[in-house]
């Protein structure tokens, strides 16, 4: 028997996504892309058949999930030709799937000719393989790296030069500037709440400092209960000792039913105050763990949980379980 605060348990259930990056749609690319200068044929009165160059597209091939997700959101899209196979976004799913941090298909890399491929590998790991067959492909390997807001931000716009889309970058740093100055303000005087986020469905792995998703529940009027540095995994003990006043249950798309089973652990552990008080969030997203544009999708939502009054009023709504959203 659940306690009777568990019937105001709030899960938060997405109609609509709302930031550009993750509701605009782009249509990628899933033609193989030139390699050479394509010419194209003009005529106007009076002159003979003549051609002229046209600029070569830049293409490129993904193999992080979060670069894919920028990619989109500037609205470069038709320049993606092949993703990872942790991709996620319902946008590129009809796209190739060609590798990840490990491997990669190279056969069907060198049919598509990507001009660049996103890889999470510093130059100093990339093995000599992959290096030989990127050169021999004529592909230039580019290492991206998103775990902080400054690294998206500045990731985003090194991705736009390199696509030679450097304005629909900028445009997109600025609009999520814009939106994380907002919650800034809504929250800087505010006392924040004590919060405890748990990422994925087993309640032990923990969001701790250092990284993305600490600093959007810092943007949404949230504190960390948790003082480690990473991602580290806890037990019950020192999830009783934590004390949290408030939890987030992220989880990346999953069946409802592996969402339920996920919130009934938490709710198992009834003399936490989030639990007591109702204060107990499941956001179940594709995006929750992609440290792309969508943070700020992510922080707009933990801020209209935690603080549902002050929260700007173009977030996602929140519904209690059986709701329809």
């Amino acid at each position: 028997m659940l306690p009777r605060s568990a019937n105001f348990i709030f899960t938060i259930l997405l109609s609509a996504l709302i930031v550009a990056g993750c509701d605009a749609r782009h249509e990628p690319s899933t033609d193989q892309a030139p390699r050479a200068t394509v010419s194209a044929s003009t005529k106007t009165a009076g002159d003979s058949d003549r051609s002229e160059p046209q600029p070569h597209r830049i293409t490129i091939a993904s193999l992080v999930p979060a670069a894919s997700q920028l990619i989109l959101a500037m609205g470069a899209g038709d320049q993606l030709v092949a993703t990872s196979n942790y991709d996620a976004d319902p946008d590129i799913t009809s796209l190739p799937r060609v590798g990840d941090y490990q491997t990669a298909d190279w056969e069907r890399i060198q049919q598509l000719r990507p001009d660049i491929m996103v890889i999470f590998q510093e130059p100093s790991r990339v093995s000599p393989g992959w290096k030989q067959r990127a050169q021999a492909l004529n592909i230039e390997l580019i290492n991206v790296r998103t775990e902080t807001l400054t690294d998206i931000y500045s990731e985003t716009l090194r991705l736009g030069q390199l696509l030679d889309q450097e304005p629909k970058a900028q445009t997109l740093v600025a609009d999520m500037r814009r939106r994380i100055d907002v919650l800034r303000r809504q929250f800087d005087h505010q006392t924040p709440v004590p919060t405890l986020v748990f990422m994925g469905a087993s309640a032990g792995a923990v969001v701790g400092r250092g990284n993305f998703i600490n600093e959007v529940l810092q943007l949404a009027g949230g504190v960390n209960v948790v003082q480690t540095q990473g991602w580290p995994e806890i037990d019950r003990e020192q999830i009783r000792a934590l004390a949290p006043q408030a939890i987030f249950i992220l989880l990346s798309g999953v069946p409802q039913h592996v969402q339920q089973q996920a919130l009934d652990q938490v709710l198992a552990m009834k003399e936490l105050p989030a639990v007591v008080n109702g204060r107990v969030y499941v956001i179940n997203q594709w995006y929750t763990h992609l440290s792309g544009s969508c943070i700020v999708d992510l922080a707009e939502q933990m801020a209209q949980a935690l603080h549902p009054r002050r929260a700007a009023t173009d977030t996602a709504p929140v519904h209690q379980p059986g709701s329809q959203p």
